[in-house]
């Protein structure tokens, strides 16, 4: 991470640059603006960034819940151009994707929490984790966005910053940074009891007998606004994801080469109707050996060599006569 020369088009104070890794070994470059909680993307750079890239990323953004929040102003402009912006919403495959977009194209704004939406990195809080919430005492319920206490279990929004109420689903984090499955076996994917800080928010159970993801005693999900907590939680992951990164996990090899092999009967097929489409066939029709002729290379292919000569020399008169080369 270094400082980056590109001015907060919020703020106007300079931004980090943050240089992470990309999939297939590509460098992916993006600005983080701490005091404002945005990420700055000039391109497609966040569909880009690997799980271990992520997790990276979480790091950063959990550090810069640590300063004072900037409120979005009105004002607020490209960080290349100083152009307006636009909202935009964008489709991902965990829902809509709110966005400013520079209205000259450079790049767009996404603040932290609409990133971690995206990206299916928080889920939004429902109605029994606001009951949990208000029963318990004692656990602190932090914006996922700037990190500012949320005052009321029962307000949908962060008065600071405006971002809707969310939380922090360790399971759905742990899946959606290892896509492949590749730590599967590790106990932040099962329930098995394994000691840390987390209490459960549905029956308040904590101490050592906590699991990876589940509560032993109710078997709910493990959640938490904790952003800072939380990235302590996955950072078991980066060491697994990042050999997975150089060469992917034998039971994930297995798993591809299974796909492939219950998949080789259409490829087959596939190839064969290339192979019919190109000598011209019609799908569907048996092979050359066990059809009628009725075309003219079939037809010319059975005669003998002296009367294809004849033909084509017919053939050529024809043209010449047709193109006016034996005059009117």
């Amino acid at each position: 991470m270094s400082v980056s020369t590109l001015a907060c088009g919020n703020c106007r104070q300079p931004m980090q640059r943050l240089a992470l890794q990309g999939h297939y070994g590509r460098s992916v470059d993006l600005d983080l603006c701490a005091p404002c909680h945005l990420l700055w993307f000039d391109s497609l750079e966040g569909s880009r960034l690997t799980g271990r890239s992520m997790l990276s990323l979480l790091g950063s953004m959990a550090d810069a819940h640590a300063q004072p929040h900037h409120a979005l102003r009105p004002a607020a402009a490209c960080p290349h151009c100083s152009a307006g912006l636009k909202p935009v919403v964008n489709r991902s495959r965990f829902g809509q994707a709110e966005q400013l977009e520079c209205r000259a194209g450079h790049g767009t704004w996404s603040s932290f929490g609409q990133w971690l939406a995206e990206r299916g990195l928080v889920r939004p809080l429902t109605a029994a984790d606001r009951v949990a919430f208000a029963a318990r005492q004692g656990i602190d319920w932090n914006c996922i966005n700037c990190g500012a206490p949320m005052a009321e279990a029962n307000g949908s929004a962060c008065s600071f910053c405006g971002s809707l109420a969310g939380v922090f689903d360790i399971a759905r984090m742990a899946r959606a940074l290892d896509p492949d499955g590749a730590t599967e076996s590790m106990s932040i994917h099962r329930s098995e009891r394994a000691g840390h800080t987390f209490t459960c928010h549905a029956c308040g159970h904590s101490g050592s007998g906590m699991s990876g993801t589940g509560c032993p005693q109710c078997g709910a999900t493990l959640i938490s606004t904790d952003l800072k907590a939380v990235h302590q939680r996955l950072s078991e992951l980066s060491a697994p994801l990042a050999a997975h990164e150089r060469s992917a996990a034998p039971h994930v090899r297995e798993r591809r080469l299974k796909a492939l092999e219950a998949d080789l009967g259409r490829r087959r097929e596939t190839v064969r109707d290339l192979e019919r489409s190109a000598r011209g066939e019609s799908f569907g029709l048996p092979e050359d050996g066990d059809r009628r002729g009725g075309r003219l290379d079939d037809w010319l292919a059975e005669v003998n060599p002296l009367a294809r000569a004849v033909f084509w020399l017919v053939a050529l008169l024809v043209g010449l006569w047709l193109s006016g080369a034996f005059g009117g």
